[in-house]
């Protein structure tokens, strides 16, 4: 993995703003980088993705959404404190 130049600049892929490294939020994939400048601009992406998104994609996240709850409960009973 190469190291990133301290001065490395990204642009939104939604509104098209360009921002530094260590701002925003950055998704390295093997096919490319997603880059929003703010979680407005990623909230936005995920919503067009579940639109625009094949069955596959959908019920991939439904049950990503299913798995992720149940680890909140999980958690949650093991934070109860124990009498």
């Amino acid at each position: 993995m190469s190291v990133a130049h301290p001065r490395e600049r990204f642009k939104c892929c939604i509104c098209g703003r360009v921002f530094p490294r260590g701002q925003g939020i950055v998704v390295m994939l093997p096919g490319g980088v997603l880059a929003f400048h703010s979680s407005k601009c990623a909230a936005r992406f995920l919503r067009l993705l579940l639109d625009s998104g094949s069955k596959e994609v959908v019920s991939s996240a439904l049950r990503l959404a299913k798995e992720l709850e149940s680890k909140q409960v999980e958690a949650q009973e093991r934070r109860v404190k124990k009498i």
